[in-house]
């Protein structure tokens, strides 16, 4: 299970798009681009032709921005990502990540230039992210989202399942991290769960994923030893192909993990690490990405993933 598969319900109740003066000529594509792209979930509202999930109509250009990171790092961190996306209102990954590359764009968010008229992708969201980070702190007193539940905070919880996933099954230092038994765990962790699920301010998202990011280590190490030199990007693709495939053949995928010596602290620390690297060049990302898929499509899709397994 991977860091954000405990983050399913996550957004499904999520409310829309502003795009802050932006030209309406460039929001409402043409008629022939709705008609093709509309669909149960649609809004039918655009920006240039990829259209709106029902409900994201009301966003600010940095919430559209922050809010597709996000579900970034949970899409890219399941195996199946349509179905994923679905889940999340979008008609496919692709979709979705058509969004995430378009809230990007500064011929749509000219936001996202600097005062010399470069595009300076990536710190909206990291704006963003950090004024989300702010806001939390007045959040955790009784009653609020971010109160802690039988006494487990956001944090605590979250470094309960990086724990778990770190040793790749379940411990009895979880419960010594929530000071309790695994009744109350299972208690807290639904709880939890549940509160997430419901809350459309991404708050406890983000600190969910701060906390488990900087708990969670593997065969290797931690968030902060993951870099371009020992993981690269082909490998971080060829690892999310082949878990694709495995699921595809009815197997687990986290034995695709095993098969690349990867824990699931591993995959997630990487997910995340390339999901934030694909902030800073998301059109350069995008097409690499595409071709890389092609390429491991082709390796995997017709054997067994025991076979021919290498970098």
């Amino acid at each position: 299970m991977g860091l954000f598969s405990k983050l399913k319900k996550v957004t499904k109740e999520v409310t829309g798009i502003d795009l802050e003066g932006a030209d309406e000529a460039k929001i409402d594509a043409n008629d022939s681009q709705k008609e093709e792209n509309t669909y149960d979930n649609g809004s039918n509202k655009f920006i240039g032709n990829v259209e709106l999930p029902a409900g994201w109509e009301d966003y600010t250009g940095k919430e559209l921005r922050y809010h597709t990171t996000q579900l970034l790092l949970q899409i890219s961190n399941v195996a199946d990502g349509d179905a994923e996306a679905r889940t999340l209102g979008f008609k496919d990954e692709d979709h979705f990540r058509a969004l995430h590359e378009i809230s990007n764009n500064s011929d749509y968010f000219p936001e996202l230039l600097d005062a010399e008229g470069n595009l300076d992708q990536g710190a909206s969201t990291i704006e963003y992210q950090n004024s989300v980070r702010e806001q939390a702190k007045n959040m955790e007193g009784e009653g609020e989202i971010l109160a802690p539940i039988d006494g487990v905070s956001c944090a605590t919880w979250a470094s309960a399942n990086a724990k778990i996933a770190s040793n790749g099954d379940w411990t009895d230092e979880v419960l010594t991290i929530i000071s309790g038994d695994k009744a109350k765990w299972d208690k807290v962790n639904n709880a939890w769960q549940e509160r997430m699920s419901n809350d459309t301010s991404f708050v406890i998202a983000q600190i969910y994923g701060d906390a488990f990011n900087a708990s969670a280590t593997g065969n290797l190490g931690g968030m902060a030893d993951i870099n371009e030199t020992n993981f690269p990007f082909e490998k971080y693709i060829e690892v999310s192909v082949a878990m694709k495939h495995m699921t595809d053949q009815g197997k687990d995928p986290q034995q695709a993990l095993s098969l690349f010596d990867l824990t699931v602290a591993d995959y997630s620390n990487v997910s995340t690490f390339w999901s934030n690297k694909q902030n800073e060049n998301i059109n350069y990302y995008h097409e690499l990405r595409i071709q890389l898929e092609e390429k491991f499509d082709k390796k995997y899709e017709a054997g067994d993933l025991n076979d021919d397994i290498s970098f």
